[in-house]
């Protein structure tokens, strides 16, 4: 069955399993390059929208269109610099997430992780205003460990009868 998608059709049309099986260091970055190849990821703003109404999907490095696969990887001002140190171009074509997937990774790594909160003193920070505010409030907190790369903070209150 043929792609019908025109950027799919873009992206995989060279596709080689057997380069990007070496190229890649783990089933993870794999998986992860397979989402950001189709669009259908996540990190960007504009997928999320699709799945929740609340999430702007402005892009959140230029503020500038919607954060889409095309716009981080072939428009988005903040992502240029990135662009052309990794592929040496700054504005390489969408091919090239299939003809180089280790550097596509690479960009990844940089540009969509990058716009999370991924370094631990600042989720150290994050998580202190959050215990500040809380003791402003004089509620109790507690911070529980969930499957995912945020922190949950959850306030208990309880009802004294």
């Amino acid at each position: 069955m043929p792609i019908e998608h025109p950027r799919t059709t873009l992206i995989y049309n060279k596709i080689n399993q057997a380069k990007d099986q070496p190229e890649l260091k783990s089933r993870k970055h794999a998986v992860f390059l397979a989402q950001i190849r189709s669009g259908h990821c996540l990190s960007f703003k504009a997928y999320q929208h699709l799945l929740n109404a609340a999430v702007d999907p402005t892009c959140p490095r230029c503020g500038e269109g919607p954060h889409t696969l095309e716009h981080w990887f072939l428009e988005c001002a903040g992502t240029v610099s990135t662009r052309q140190e990794i592929f040496g171009d700054a504005s390489p074509s969408l091919e090239v997430l299939t003809d180089e997937p280790r550097k596509a990774v690479l960009m990844s790594r940089r540009t969509l992780h990058g716009s999370r909160v991924s370094s631990p003193g600042l989720r150290q920070q994050q998580q202190q205003q959050q215990q500040q505010q809380q003791q402003q409030l004089d509620l109790p907190t507690k911070t529980i460990a969930i499957m995912c790369q945020h922190p949950v903070t959850v306030t208990l209150q309880q009802t004294i009868q």
